[in-house]
Formats: structure tokens, sequence, C-alpha cells
């Protein structure tokens, strides 16, 4: 029998289901990590504790399963949209993750849609101009806390960083970038607009890949825990 992952990355939790090729649930685990609410509409997740909790949710799976070599055929991550990370130079995080539901950027979020220009981007993003989306949140790191913005290197979401850790290779998927309010929907690319009302440069940014676009080459330290083919 072979088998696929699911690796679903919410807002309080990882869920990880190991299916058969015939779609029948093998193996399941939830494994949870804080939010944190120190300030009022903050709404922040650490990274690191996320990452721990999908390194443990597959390694629960698959030693439930005991799986074969070669059976294990892929895994498949989807992720709560609209998160947003700065990364260094390094690609160490200097922030936690800002979440969907943090709703500090309300302020330049208004902004936007009083002043017409969030109407120009939502015509070429499709994405409604609203403080959870990265677009607004960039403008009210880089208006509030100008420092640390000019220290990062990389804008990432969750999602991003993960596959960063696994498999050492920075890049987004068109479902996860659409909902930035900083991708062209029209030309499938990072909208220059958006880009320099946000801030940011396109080198700034990940690269944009088909949401079926298949990795390789998994950290093998990760593969030696997780108990799967590097």
């Amino acid at each position: 029998m072979d088998y696929m992952i699911g690796v679903d990355i919410g807002t309080t939790s990882v869920k990880t289901v190991l299916y058969d090729t015939k779609g029948q649930m093998q193996g399941y685990s939830n494994n949870l990590y804080p939010l944190y609410q120190d300030v009022p509409d903050m709404a922040e997740e650490d990274p690191d504790e996320i990452f721990s909790a999908i390194i443990d949710g597959l390694t629960t799976v698959m030693r439930k399963a005991n799986l074969k070599d070669g059976q294990l055929h892929g895994v498949s991550f989807s992720a709560a949209m609209h998160s947003l990370i700065l990364l260094d130079d390094d690609h160490k995080p200097l922030t936690r993750a800002i979440t969907w539901a943090d709703n500090r950027a309300v302020k330049y979020a208004d902004e936007l849609r009083e002043n017409g220009v969030g109407k120009q981007l939502y015509e070429k993003t499709g994405t409604p101009i609203h403080p959870m989306t990265p677009l607004s949140k960039l403008i009210w790191l880089r208006n509030e806390q100008p420092d640390l913005f000019k220290q990062a290197r990389w804008f990432v979401g969750i999602k991003e960083y993960v596959i960063y850790k696994l498999f050492g290779v920075l890049q987004e998927d068109y479902s996860i970038a659409n909902a930035t309010g900083m991708f062209n929907i029209f030309n499938m690319d990072w909208d220059d607009q958006a880009l320099e009302v946000a801030g940011v440069t396109r080198d700034q940014l990940p690269k944009l890949v088909d949401t079926t676009d298949q990795i390789t080459g998994m950290n093998q330290d990760y593969a030696g825990v997780i108990g799967m083919d590097p």
C-alpha cells in the first residue's frame, strides 16, 4: 500500500494526517502551540514552536504507521493565510509570526481605503484591503517599528518559513501569495504598485511557484528524526 501525508498549519495547532491511496485515514496527530496576545489587537505565534509541532506531528504518524521504504509518496502542506515573519540574512526570525487575526494595522488599512490606492490595488490583486493582510502589516511595521523593518532581509509567511527549514529553498505558492495583497492576479507576479506601497522589493520576497510545485531533498537531520527518506 502507498501513502500520502497532509499537514495543515492552523492558527493554534498543526494537524497531520496519513492517508492511503484509497483515501482512508491511517494516522492522525494534532499538535498545539500558543497564540501570543501581549497587547491589544496582537495575535502572534512563535514560528519555531510551530516548526517543532510539525516535526512532532510528522514523527508521530510515521511511527504509528511503521511505513517501509518507498511507501510514502509525499507530504502536502497547507497553512492559514495572511501571516508575516521578518527574517534576517541567515533566514532567522526577527519577529514572531504575525497572524491573520492581528489587527494592529487597522489605521493603515483604513488610510488605503480612504485615499483611493486601496481600490487600485484591489482591482489588480483581488484581495480586499484589510489589516490582516501582509500588505497592511508591512506598512504598519515600516511606520511603527522602522528600525526592525530595516533589519529585515526577507518577508515571508509561516508556510514559506517551514518549507525553507525543511528543504533550504525560499518559495511561495500562488494561493498564499494571492492572500498577501501584493500579488497581481493578471500577470501572476508580485505587483509593482503594491510593493512600492508596502516598501519592499521583489528580492525581499520568496520566489513564486505553482500550488502543485514539488520539492525533494529534505534536510537529512529532520528526515532522520521523522523517519523519512531525505
